[in-house]
């Protein structure tokens, strides 16, 4: 794919006007197509990038296509995750909150057993 970049080359000022004025008609969709073999010889002949650079970059870009699709397939599930997770948030702060609320209003007696374990009897 091609890419925009910031380091670009100043030639010439000029208005827009000028610009338009001088410039080449557009050229039309199918004029612009450029086949596999003469974007490759413009990228390792005018730009100087290698064949296992282009090859590693082809395999970037797959690789990001390929991480966008698996996004695409799974957004439906991640929103059902989501909801799920939120909802478990949810209850298991009503719960606390509510188990909270109940201990403040029972006692606690402190029971010790012969065989040295300590246990806790609630009453209300």
């Amino acid at each position: 794919p091609m890419s925009l970049d910031w380091d670009y080359q100043e030639v010439f000022e000029s208005s827009v006007e000028y610009y338009e004025t001088n410039r080449e008609p557009r050229r039309r969709p199918h004029q612009m197509i450029q086949n596999y073999f003469r974007r490759k010889n413009i990228l390792m002949a005018c730009a100087g990038f290698s064949e296992k650079e282009l090859k590693k970059a082809t395999k970037e870009v797959e690789r990001a296509k390929f991480k966008r699709n698996l996004t695409k397939t799974f957004l439906p599930a991640w929103k059902v995750e989501d909801a799920l997770e939120s909802a478990a948030r949810k209850t298991k702060r009503a719960v606390t909150r509510k188990n909270k609320r109940s201990s403040s209003t029972t006692t606690k007696k402190s029971v010790q057993h012969s065989s040295d374990v300590r246990c806790v009897v609630m009453s209300a």
